[in-house]
């Protein structure tokens, strides 16, 4: 599997390609910068967590520690998702109450919803058509978008973008993990991440299937089928726990292989993320091993500045709102 967080010859060799992606690109933001492509503004205000790389940077965990806040703050927040996976990544809808089906809503948004009982949870690659069901069939008072801060045809209110300073690689893709410029990108933002404020991960919890606590396991297998199967071994590792084996598969896999179990040891725990619990549980099989999920959270601190901040930009932006400035 090829490292596109490092650089190396074959990154090199894809330069060109990158970039043409660049000059797409800018050329694509100039089409609403000029006015000759319309952005459309939905009637919630919105709050959009993303981030400048393919691949996960830690968006879902951030994205609902927001939805927290704004819930403490008084707001009725609805998390908006891409629903990858899912028959409503491309047919958008607004999710019922109750448990979601990773099979229909994609993984990302059971997982949410998972964690998460009461938030409401609107699904769509279209996020502008997303936002108007939103608007429409719910009672919310504010969005969160996890993830879309590429996509230009809605407006956000507020920007907040993860980009971890540990990459070696900053190219563009295909030579790199970058979906914009950099520099550009950080610059549209309202707020990057680290900076003024910082990502900062919380010790890993163990559940079980029910919500019941478990310590960590002393040796454990592992299935997973997010981007960077990597640091969520490295995190397990270092929790204390001996992974062996470790299967890995491409992100947003919905692990439906008869042969899944084929390589885990009798009797032996097997660790997965909150995000592929939720497809495992529909399998019939999945009842006859001890499932643990570790829970990745993670919170912005220092966390009362950075809820005075948001909630200082958000009434800003409502106030300019009522004023036609936006």
């Amino acid at each position: 599997m090829i490292n596109w967080e490092q650089r190396g010859p074959l990154q090199a060799a894809l330069l060109p390609l990158s970039g043409l992606h660049a000059l797409g690109w800018l050329g694509f933001r100039a089409l609403f910068s000029l006015g000759l492509r319309k952005q459309h503004m939905s009637r919630l205000p919105s709050v959009c967590v993303g981030n400048l790389t393919v691949g996960g940077s830690g968006k879902t965990p951030t994205s609902l520690f927001v939805c927290d806040l704004l819930s403490e703050m008084g707001y009725r927040p609805l998390l908006m998702m891409s629903g990858y996976g899912g028959p409503h990544y491309r047919s958008p809808a607004v999710a019922p109450a109750g448990s979601l089906r990773a099979s229909e809503w994609g993984d990302e948004p059971a997982m949410a919803r998972w964690l998460r009982p009461s938030l409401a949870i609107a699904v769509g690659k279209d996020r502008v058509a997303a936002a108007r069901l939103a608007a429409k069939h719910t009672s919310c008072t504010v969005m969160v978008l996890d993830d879309g801060f590429q996509h230009l045809p809605l407006i956000k209110d507020i920007s907040i973008v993860l980009d971890p300073p540990e990459l070696a690689n900053r190219w563009m893709m295909p030579s790199g993990p970058y979906r914009e410029p950099r520099g550009a990108g950080r610059k549209r933002a309202d707020l990057v991440l680290p900076g003024k404020f910082e990502v900062s991960p919380l010790p890993l919890r163990f559940v079980d299937g029910a919500g019941n606590a478990h310590a960590a396991p002393r040796r454990a297998s592992v299935i997973c089928s997010v981007a960077r199967p990597h640091r969520f071994r490295e995190a397990l590792e270092s929790a204390g726990v001996e992974v062996e084996p470790a299967l890995a598969y491409p992100d947003h896999d919905p692990l439906t292989d008869p042969d899944l179990w084929d390589e885990i040891p009798s009797g032996q725990p097997v660790v997965v993320t909150a995000k592929d619990w939720v497809k495992l549980r529909e399998r019939a099989d999945a009842g006859s091993y001890k499932i643990l999920i570790a829970l990745r959270e993670s919170q912005i601190a220092p966390r009362d500045a950075f809820r005075q901040w948001l909630g200082q930009r958000l009434r800003e932006a409502l106030q300019a709102r009522e004023k036609g400035l936006r």
